[in-house]
């Protein structure tokens, strides 16, 4: 659709164009606003101009809006640009209620996935929608409310047989999809063309010294413990790929930076780390308890973690919390062999508050000199 390819423009490999989309989480985000510009002033839009979560200003579409009885309803068809992806042109609905007090209530309806088990973004009974998300829904209706109250609903009509095409199922999100987006633009790519574009990012930031982080939030961590990102290369799930490749671009210190569930697969040899190649976080997880003589009970407890997230609690409450420094460790000598032992690698796992949970022995060492040589001024 070119109405939002002008806006959102492509990513080109190869010669090839790949148009970007916009996440279910923009889709929310203006078709709630939508709802809002009925309510507030009595007009049926048909675009809104919403900020997506990474600060974009985007045009979004509303395929239809409009009242019945005291609630108001609008609707957003989500653009996928190239992406394959089990949402694209699935209708993203929003309703609105005005509310006696001025709270404004965001939750999710029928095709929105709700929370069943420990560890993830939301607690046990919320709607599935992530923070970001979240945040730009209410920061839209805000825009127009103002200080009045509403109850927001974010619904999805094809939401819960889309739902059987994802992993929601398997990790505790029932009855729909989630609404989600770090940033709120879909960047497309086949896995070849996404593997070279990070190349590309590689070839520009390449040194001696480098950090390598699967997104954005890992980023965010170590920018938080200054280091630059000039210094800092976003790698996906193309872990030994993009390890090999900074090393045969010359780079001698690698330090690997990221969530505990999905770093410690290096622990267990695993260098693609996407769950639909191999996932075997309890596996490895359960492996160093037993040699570290933990209790059945625990062990048994770990198998059955929903996330990575949960584990932490469980090894939490039997003290037995340095297993985390230990896979580390073994996330780093894996990584090392990885590459040949052509380069040092060094192995952070935090987790989803950005809080360091496990680290390989001299981490801090290369943190230091990847400040000193890429500090944040």
């Amino acid at each position: 659709m070119d109405f939002y390819e002008r806006q959102l423009g492509y990513t080109k490999v190869d010669s090839k164009k790949f148009r970007r989309g916009f996440t279910t989480g923009t889709a929310a985000s203006a078709a709630a606003k939508a709802c809002a510009i009925m309510a507030i002033l009595g007009e049926l839009p048909g675009s809104v101009r919403v900020t997506t979560a990474g600060g974009k200003e985007l045009t979004v579409l509303i395929e239809d809006c409009h009242k019945k009885d005291n609630t108001y309803y609008a609707y957003v068809k989500k653009f996928a640009g190239d992406d394959i992806d089990v949402t694209k042109d699935a209708l993203i609905g929003a309703s609105l209620v005005f509310r006696e007090d001025d709270e404004l209530i965001i939750d999710g309806g029928r095709g929105v996935g709700r929370v069943t088990k420990k560890g993830l973004h939301q607690n046990i009974g919320e709607a599935a929608i992530n923070p970001s998300p979240m945040r730009c829904i209410r920061e839209e209706v805000r825009k127009v409310l103002g200080e009045r109250g509403a109850q927001v609903v974010i619904f999805v009509p094809e939401g819960e047989l889309l739902a059987e095409k994802t992993f929601n199922p398997r990790i505790g999100i029932v009855g729909g999809i989630s609404i989600l987006g770090t940033t709120g633009i879909v960047e497309p790519m086949s896995e070849e063309g996404y593997k070279k574009s990070l190349l590309t990012e590689l070839s520009v930031k390449a040194s001696k010294t480098l950090a390598l982080t699967p997104g954005n939030y890992g980023e965010k961590f170590l920018n938080a413990r200054g280091i630059s990102s000039d210094k800092i290369v976003i790698i996906s799930n193309f872990v030994g790929y993009m390890l090999r490749e900074g090393v045969a671009q010359g780079a001698d210190n690698i330090l690997l930076a990221g969530h505990l569930g999905k770093l410690i697969k290096l622990s267990g040899g695993i260098f693609h780390t996407h769950s639909h190649v191999a996932d075997a976080k309890n596996e490895i997880i359960v492996s160093e308890l037993a040699l570290n003589e933990a209790p059945y009970p625990l062990m048994r407890l770990i198998m059955e973690s929903n996330t990575t997230e949960e584990a932490l609690e469980h090894v939490k409450v039997y003290e037995m919390e340095g297993i985390w420094d230990k896979l580390a460790q073994r996330a780093k000598l894996r990584s090392e062999q990885h590459v040949y032992n052509k380069a040092r690698v060094e192995v952070i796992f935090f987790n989803m508050e950005g809080r360091v949970v496990g680290s390989s022995a001299d981490s801090e060492e290369l943190v230091n000199l990847l400040r000193r040589n890429g500090g944040i001024v």
